[in-house]
């Protein structure tokens, strides 16, 4: 096997053994806690990565399910047309997703940075109704598939007149253009977030009481730095490509979608020593059977974003 066919089965292996070992331990610690995490300023983006988390599970999981489906059928020398155009579908559906949940996922962090600044200097905005910052993250959502879809039709236009536009065959295939804009949104968001922890600390050295005004969060800042880095180290690629590019033109966009779920597995479950704890409890079979029946007693609560 050449070295690089050895790194993307290694890469790929990696990211799927690790998002499938790791969500179920993340879902119980997020049940565990939803109750009270619900009555949170925040819980709606919270909720948002939630979602984001288990759309991209449930995609890897039934495209993975197909697979085998269709390589047992060929073996067996049945006709595979039917199952073949179901997996096609769903990988419509897989490609789709590469391009908005990411990128969306980057600017509902970048907005959440926004709305922790806005708290912290202006109290009145604290009870911000949850319907608006719904509305918000629908926003975002529709933002980010408008954007692919005008940028295509640009892009296809352009080609159709016969110019050459310099970005076209990037953006084409690969979306960059919604990349660079999150890219932007989550350095921003950053930026933001950094300047609040500074004024926080100086303030809580003056006062003893502003602590009752905003709260300092390790998962928000650490989910904000894992965002960064990963979306920095893609961008260097992209600069500077290598001989990875050859199999997956654009396998920048690819990877920063596989390892969306385990960021936020990873952040969610580690930046905080109280879900630390929970998912530390975490027991297969148990812990599944309560997931999917509810939690009525027992239940350990964190509040670690407000």
């Amino acid at each position: 096997m050449e070295p690089d066919k050895i790194g993307e089965v290694f890469v790929t292996y990696f990211v799927a053994f690790t998002t499938v070992f790791t969500f179920p331990i993340y879902l119980y610690t997020y049940r565990v806690n939803e109750k009270n995490d619900k009555k949170l300023p925040i819980f709606p983006f919270v909720q948002q990565f939630f979602y984001i988390a288990l759309i991209i599970e449930i995609t890897f999981t039934l495209n993975y399910i197909l697979l085998v489906v269709r390589k047992i059928i060929e073996i067996i020398g049945y006709d595979v047309s039917t199952i073949t155009s179901i997996s096609d579908f769903f990988l419509i559906i897989h490609h789709g997703e590469m391009r908005i949940l990411p990128a969306s996922l980057s600017l509902l962090m970048f907005f959440l940075s926004i709305q922790r600044f806005v708290i912290f200097f202006i109290i009145k905005y604290v009870t911000v109704k949850r319907s608006k910052i719904l509305k918000l993250a629908y926003f975002i959502y529709f933002f980010v598939i408008g954007t692919n879809i005008c940028w295509e039709a640009v892009c296809r236009l352009v080609k159709s007149l016969g110019t050459d536009f310099l970005f076209c065959n990037k953006f084409i295939s690969g979306n960059l253009f919604t990349f660079y804009l999150s890219y932007l949104g989550i350095t921003i968001a950053m930026l933001v977030y950094i300047s609040i922890s500074i004024s926080v600390r100086n303030i809580q050295n003056n006062h003893d009481n502003s602590r009752n005004r905003i709260q300092h969060s390790a998962y928000i800042i650490s989910q904000t730095i894992l965002v960064l880095i990963i979306k920095t180290v893609l961008l260097i690629t992209i600069i500077y490509p290598i001989d990875f590019e050859k199999y997956y033109p654009n396998y920048q966009i690819i990877l920063e979608y596989a390892f969306t779920p385990i960021f936020i597995h990873f952040s969610y479950i580690f930046t905080s020593r109280k879900n630390y704890q929970i998912a530390k409890g975490f027991r297969f079979s148990k812990s599944c059977f309560r997931i999917m029946f509810g939690y009525k007693k027992n239940q350990v609560y964190t509040n670690q974003y407000s």
